[in-house]
């Protein structure tokens, strides 16, 4: 009994050990797990509290290179300061201070780089302008001491020119009262001379009234004759013409006086009919029909155009036998009231027999008499210009014409020849010799010299006289003078 109540105590004593030492153990392990969770907890507050200032450095430390970046230290890219601005915009510590450097920074030139502009540079940057402004101020200053030393100047120098003109005007005022007081006298002398001129021509005038009147008394019955008879005339030459002449070879104008013994000659053609001086005419018959084949009278050189339809003309190689008439033609081929007679050239134009080629001298010819030249072919083929519907002439040289001793050479010229000539004559050109141009267009006496050589003397071809009627030298009166008189020869002139 004993030894069972033994045995219970120690169980017991077992039994409350063990849950003394279960109580223990599960204190121990509570207050374990308990300092457990605490450091735990205590460890992730503590991680957390690290990234948090290991955060606040980095960040600190980048503000502490944007601060350097501020100040020029460091290497940094335009692309770098532009990002940390960026980033630090919006900062609370450095937010103010990025505005603040900003509007610094707009101090600097628009031209300069962002890596230059920073806060130790600006100073430098800000001096340096100031300075260069101070030298531009400076030499602004002595310029506008320059100028206005030259405004000076020039103000002097235009108030003495202004001075001077003055004078010059008030002795240009003098002059003009005197010169028009010397106006005025020359005036009166004028008038005066005027009213004495005036006297005298109406005494003048009353004495051609009487003349004249007499002479119309005498003349009315031959006048009214022989308007009669050249009415008649003019009619039947007119319808010859018409029926069989054609227009160039009809007479381009009428003698109506004749002076000098027929040296001195008056024809109705003047500056409306576009007549110059220096071309040439011949002269034929009132009568004639066909001016190309008649022999003419003599050849005219006309030397004065004195009205529209009113010139004067120098006759040579008259023939006293027959001489100029009032009512005569005058005809020209190479002239055209009103236009310009075409030529067409052909081969060469030797015509003083020196075999050389003088078409310069022809073309110079034809054109002082009113003529043009609308083409040329010359001895080597080449042309110049074509004939065309208004070239009236074509005219043949002295090589046109084909010989049974020609080369053949030659005579291919002369097929060449031949085809100009051709054309020329398919458009209307009358076809004319050298001889027969120079006949109309250059008087007998004119020059067309032969080269004889340096052994011929000037004393082996004396000087021809003459069979020219002489000249008067006695005045001839103003009546009969075209050139103080021109409307009275206007009268005259045969309808």
């Amino acid at each position: 009994m004993a030894v069972r109540d033994k045995n219970l105590v120690a169980w017991q004593a077992y039994v409350i050990t063990m849950a003394f030492i279960s109580v223990g153990l599960m204190l121990g392990m509570f207050f374990l797990y308990r300092t457990y969770a605490d450091t735990a907890k205590r460890s992730a507050e503590m991680s957390t509290k690290y990234n948090d200032t290991l955060s606040e450095a980095k960040k600190s430390e980048a503000r502490v290179t944007r601060l350097k970046a501020m100040l020029g230290y460091g290497q940094h890219t335009s692309e770098d300061l532009q990002a940390m601005a960026q980033e630090f915009a919006a900062d609370p510590t450095l937010g103010e201070v990025e505005k603040d450097f900003a509007e610094q920074m707009k101090l600097f030139a628009k031209s300069d780089k962002d890596t230059d502009k920073n806060l130790l540079k600006l100073p430098k940057f800000l001096m340096d302008t100031i300075r260069l402004r101070n030298e531009e101020l400076d030499r602004a200053r002595k310029r506008e001491v320059e100028i206005q030393k030259e405004q000076a100047d020039t103000l002097a120098r235009e108030t003495a020119a202004r001075e001077d003109a003055q004078k010059k005007m008030a002795q240009a005022i003098q002059d003009l009262e005197a010169e028009r007081s010397k106006h005025v006298q020359q005036v009166t002398t004028l008038n005066t001379e005027k009213d004495a001129i005036a006297k005298q021509f109406a005494d003048n005038k009353a004495l051609f009234d009487k003349k004249l009147a007499a002479l119309t008394a005498s003349n009315s019955a031959l006048d009214a004759k022989n308007k009669e008879q050249a009415g008649v005339i003019a009619d039947q030459q007119a319808l010859l013409v018409a029926f069989r002449e054609d227009d160039f070879a009809a007479p381009q104008g009428d003698i109506i006086s004749v002076e000098d013994g027929g040296q001195t000659v008056w024809i109705n053609l003047g500056s409306a009919d576009g007549l110059k001086e220096g071309v040439p005419f011949n002269v034929i018959p009132s009568d004639t029909i066909k001016p190309t084949k008649e022999k003419f009278k003599a050849r005219l050189l006309v030397t004065r155009i004195v009205d529209a339809h009113l010139a004067r003309a120098k006759a040579t190689d008259l023939n006293p036998r027959n001489p100029i008439m009032t009512g005569d033609k005058v005809y020209s081929p190479a002239w055209r009231a009103g236009r310009s007679v075409g030529f067409a050239l052909v081969g060469s134009m030797d015509f003083d027999g020196n075999f050389q080629d003088d078409t310069e001298m022809i073309k110079d010819l034809i054109v002082a008499s009113g003529g043009k030249i609308d083409a040329i072919m010359d001895t080597k083929l080449a042309t110049q210009g074509k004939p065309t519907i208004g070239t009236a002439f074509i005219v043949m040289g002295t090589d046109t014409v084909d010989s049974e001793n020609m080369s053949a050479d030659q005579r291919a010229k002369i097929q060449k020849y031949a085809g100009f000539i051709k054309e020329a004559k398919s458009l209307g050109a009358t076809q004319m010799s050298l001889d027969n141009l120079l006949s109309y267009l250059k008087p007998k006496n004119s020059d067309r010299t032969i080269s004889l050589g340096n052994r011929i003397s000037g004393a082996d071809f004396p000087i021809q006289q003459s069979n020219n009627p002489p000249i008067s030298t006695g005045r001839v009166s103003d009546f009969y003078n075209p050139s103080k008189n021109p409307e009275e020869f206007k009268k005259r002139k045969p309808n």
